[in-house]
């Protein structure tokens, strides 16, 4: 637990889901949401991973819409991640609209959020 009394358990009890890129491109911390969202355990994507290798698992499963699952994996990966970005995605069944945020962290890095 941090000083103030908050951790990670506070990000984890949210029902959007959030992820964290460190500034070296890699996966820092994802909230229980995001891997329920994600439709994966966290062992499949651990802490660390690349974040092309994250992007790839969502594309794969049809987080950001229908399509060329490789064709979204780049487009995702030229996003301007130094600037606040909000947009919406259905997914690839049709089932859910998504808004997908994504935030810099002061020294580099960024969160993303999903909900519906």
């Amino acid at each position: 637990m941090s000083e103030d009394g908050f951790s990670s358990s506070v990000l984890d009890a949210l029902p959007q889901a959030i992820c964290a890129i460190s500034d070296a491109d890699r996966l820092a911390y994802a909230n229980a949401a995001f891997w329920k969202f994600a439709g994966v355990a966290p062992e499949d994507c651990p802490i660390g991973s690349p974040l092309r290798d994250v992007v790839r698992m969502l594309a794969y499963r049809g987080h950001y819409g229908a399509g060329d699952p490789e064709a979204q994996v780049e487009a995702i990966m030229a996003i301007n991640r130094t600037r606040f970005s909000r947009r919406q995605a259905a997914t690839a069944d049709g089932l859910r609209t998504l808004e997908l945020t994504s935030m810099p962290l002061p020294g580099g890095g960024f969160v993303n959020t999903a909900h519906d």
